[in-house]
């Protein structure tokens, strides 16, 4: 049974770090979705904080069977995210239950971004 990962910023596969790019490129696209939550702008990286009305939009990929692709994402995100599932809606009205990355912090001061879309100006 496939495993799905709903993406929101710096690990969209454009702009993906160098160290991450392998693992990126082992996703396949399912394509655009939301999710139920607020994106903050935390400076260098984003923040999802789930649930409220608000929407996070991003994209939801496949991943690999390989457990190593998500293990280097878990890597990557360290203690300041915790991994979790939740359900995204795509464009075309399916639902998936998708992982997310979730901030594991309080956001304190820190900018929304507007409409939960870090590629929108």
């Amino acid at each position: 049974m496939s495993e799905y990962i709903f993406l929101y910023g710096t690990l969209l596969p454009e702009l993906a770090p160098a160290k991450m790019a392998a693992a990126v490129g082992q996703l396949r696209v399912v394509g655009p979705a939301t999710v139920p939550g607020r994106l903050y702008d935390l400076g260098n990286y984003l923040g999802a904080v789930l649930g409220g009305r608000s929407r996070i939009r991003g994209r939801v990929f496949e991943l690999p069977a390989k457990k190593s692709v998500l293990k280097s994402f878990d890597d990557y995100e360290g203690t300041e995210y915790i991994r979790k599932k939740c359900r995204a809606l795509l464009q075309d009205g399916r639902k998936l239950t998708c992982w997310i990355y979730e901030y594991n912090r309080d956001p304190g001061p820190a900018k929304l971004v507007p409409g939960g879309d870090y590629l929108r100006p």
